[in-house]
């Protein structure tokens, strides 16, 4: 009788399960804007999907999807409504916003609701970017992008330019790229892979995940509170220094160390030599430990 009760309820969650039907419902908005050199794209999103990449013309193209979903055709449609996107042109700079705007303050929406924006731009463009609870994808070659971003996702991948980032319990991946990147991370991931950069980078409570490759970079990173892990070539030619204050560094699984010194609660190790024309980092951490592990060139 109990395993009879038992297929019974299981059945009638699938069947209602099976009954309920989610409609989605989307509104499109196309704009385009000519962009002159040095002038600005300033993008203030919430809950904000970017895609960003780059054309040989001299405008911005910006598609702008609203998305809305609920078991209730009419609340979807409904609520699609209550997405204000705003579109403005201020001495030859782009302005674009977009926010929830109620009648009524009990009228909120009960829909699940996503805009995305999608957006061509010159490589000339100068791209200032703020977001919250969204997500980031961005490639090409941009003049300079400037991004302060919170609880957000941010995949920069075959991008070259300069890039400024202030992230907050964010993810951040940075690969494939050559760049100029200026970082400061609060309680945000970072990873690092496959870059030919120059990084300056402060970060406190994430986790730091870094990738050397053939490609040659210049790192000044320091970290609090922020484990990290380095993948190293196992010939590695750069010159890394790596310390830890009140930490340890973890050097069991690469065999390729110069030096490993401790003094006091501070140890040291250092990678290869130091000499011009060559990668170069210096890694300083606090009161986490970092791990560095040997790959080699055909795994990289």
């Amino acid at each position: 009788m109990r395993i009879s009760i038992t297929l019974l309820i299981l059945l009638l969650i699938t069947a209602s399960a099976q009954g309920q039907k989610t409609y989605k419902e989307i509104k499109t908005i196309s704009k385009t804007f000519n962009l002159a050199n040095g002038n600005k794209l300033v993008i203030n999103g919430e809950r904000t999907f970017i895609s960003i990449e780059t054309w040989n013309k001299n405008e911005i193209s910006a598609v702008v999807d609203i998305i809305a979903k609920h078991d209730n055709q009419k609340q979807a449609k409904s609520d699609l409504e209550k997405i204000k996107i705003v579109f403005n042109e201020d001495d030859n700079d782009i302005y674009y916003s977009n926010a929830i705007q109620l009648v009524e303050a009990n009228d909120k929406p009960k829909s699940n609701l996503r805009t995305e924006l999608n957006l061509k731009v010159p490589e000339y463009a100068i791209i200032d970017i703020k977001n919250i609870f969204g997500e980031l994808s961005i490639a090409g070659s941009i003049s300079k992008v400037k991004l302060n971003t919170k609880f957000c996702t941010n995949n920069v991948n075959n991008f070259e330019g300069s890039i400024e980032v202030n992230s907050e319990y964010d993810k951040n991946i940075l690969q494939n790229s050559t760049a100029e990147i200026s970082f400061k991370g609060k309680r945000s991931d970072l990873n690092l892979n496959n870059l030919n950069a120059v990084l300056n980078a402060e970060m406190s409570y994430g986790n730091l995940d870094i990738t050397y490759s053939e490609e040659r970079v210049n790192y000044t990173i320091k970290t609090k509170h922020t484990p990290i892990t380095i993948l190293a070539l196992d010939d590695d030619l750069g010159y890394h220094n790596i310390s830890c204050q009140s930490c340890k560094i973890d050097t069991e699984n690469y065999g390729n160390i110069n030096s490993n010194t401790q003094s006091k609660k501070k140890q040291t190790v250092t990678i290869g030599t130091e000499s011009l024309n060559q990668s170069r980092s210096i890694i300083e951490s606090e009161l986490e430990d970092i791990k560095i592990i040997s790959i080699n060139r055909e795994t990289n």
